[in-house]
């Protein structure tokens, strides 16, 4: 294929290139457009939390929900098993003013099992007391991240219940080497022979790049980050496909070849794009994922309210739903206002404090969160806390995924 291709072929090569962008792109979009469906069912009430929330502990809520396991998923089991009377924690002074968790275990350690075991035996050594300044004392040379604990427990079961496939991406990856090839080959003599091809092949990885950044885990779990809307990510994967085209019509010594693999790199580009950041679950895992995501959204929604229909002991869901933020708005806009209703409840919580030991019941209702943690009032100091039980050891290199949680 040698010459200057003809307006004919040129054109051609746009069509193609467009068609099958725009029939990508618009396959993505339906596909979360399905993903979102139903995000906001029938009115939320308890018996539908019972069904769809409350059945699955929070740290496997955390890990259905946006399909990472880090941080959050800790601090629920932590604040879960609070809950459940297997740990009694406060929020002290630490070295170099950091807030210092404070660990109690209140059961035998062989009453656990699996994960809670193993993250006992990690938190608390040979004792039955433990804080963040002394798991960093007793890891300072060898780093510890609790979340590896829950990965490796947690992840067959998010698969098994989300119906997760594996990606096939190794023939877009054969592709795109294709026509990197072919681009390298279609290459002329000269300076201005090598523009469009190098212009090609940074339009073509840059925008497919950018849209993976600003849309792979949003996309996949139907969240959307701020400045990455859903147009974003098509806008970067469009814009690169634009400019191939545009680098086809306007390239004044494009060969047939070409043509060819200008047309093929951006076509691959957008179809990796589509096949990292669409739903990889059955159709009954993202309906799991459609009433998380809507779980989410009623637990924001109510914490904009002075007196949300939320439990102190839901704490644990609130933080695997990834609402840290939004508990700790709730505190600072609604939790020091006083109302008669909430004078009732915090009276009738102090004295079931108070009277714990003759079995008294906490009273319900929402007070900041610390209901759940054995105390009245907020939780934000204490989720904040539970970052300072991992520990890192400076200098060492940790892989992307792992430190984001996908590993």
């Amino acid at each position: 294929m040698t010459g200057v291709a003809s307006s004919a072929l040129r054109l051609a090569g746009v069509a193609v290139l467009l068609v099958g962008a725009l029939l990508i792109f618009g396959r993505l979009l339906r596909s979360r457009a399905a993903l979102c469906a139903g995000a906001s069912p029938k009115p939320i009430d308890e018996q539908w939390l019972e069904r769809h929330l409350f059945s699955l502990k929070p740290e496997l809520v955390g890990a259905l929900y946006d399909r990472r396991i880090a941080w959050p998923e800790v601090a629920a089991v932590l604040a879960r098993m609070s809950v459940e009377s297997k740990l009694a924690s406060r929020v002290a002074a630490g070295a170099r003013g950091w807030s210092n968790l404070e660990l109690w275990l209140l059961v035998e350690r062989e009453e656990l099992t699996g994960y809670e075991r193993e993250l006992v035996e990690s938190l608390f050594l040979t004792r039955k007391t433990t804080s963040g300044d002394a798991i960093r004392e007793a890891y300072r040379g060898v780093g510890f991240d609790p979340a590896r604990i829950l990965r490796r427990h947690l992840k067959a079961s998010c698969d098994a219940l989300l119906g997760a496939r594996p990606v096939c991406t190794w023939p877009l990856g054969l592709g795109l080497a294709v026509s990197f090839v072919g681009l390298v080959l279609s290459a002329r003599p000269g300076l201005w022979g090598l523009v469009p091809v190098v212009g090609a092949i940074i339009l073509g990885a840059l925008g497919p790049l950018l849209a993976l950044l600003l849309g792979a885990v949003p996309w996949r779990t139907g969240q959307e980050w701020p400045g990455a809307p859903p147009w974003a990510v098509v806008l970067c994967g469009g814009g690169s496909v634009g400019a191939l085209a545009l680098l086809i019509v306007a390239g004044p010594s494009l060969a047939p070849l070409g043509v060819a693999s200008f047309t093929a790199w951006g076509l691959m580009g957008a179809a990796l794009v589509a096949r990292v950041v669409t739903a990889r679950e059955s159709a009954e895992g993202q309906g799991l994922r459609r009433n998380l995501l809507a779980a989410r959204q009623f637990f924001a929604a109510e914490l904009e309210r002075s007196e949300p229909r939320i439990e102190d002991d839901w704490l644990p869901y609130l933080i695997a739903l990834d609402l840290k933020g939004k508990v700790e708005h709730w505190y600072l806009a609604f939790g020091r206002l006083e109302t008669a209703a909430r004078r009732e409840r915090l009276a009738q919580a102090a004295a079931a404090v108070d009277s714990a030991a003759s079995g008294a019941a906490a009273a319900g209702g929402w007070t900041g969160g610390a209901g759940a943690l054995g105390g009245v009032g907020p939780s934000g100091a204490w989720i904040s806390a539970t970052t300072g039980l991992r520990v890192t050891v400076p200098g060492r290199r940790l892989a992307l995924g792992q430190a984001l949680g996908y590993a």
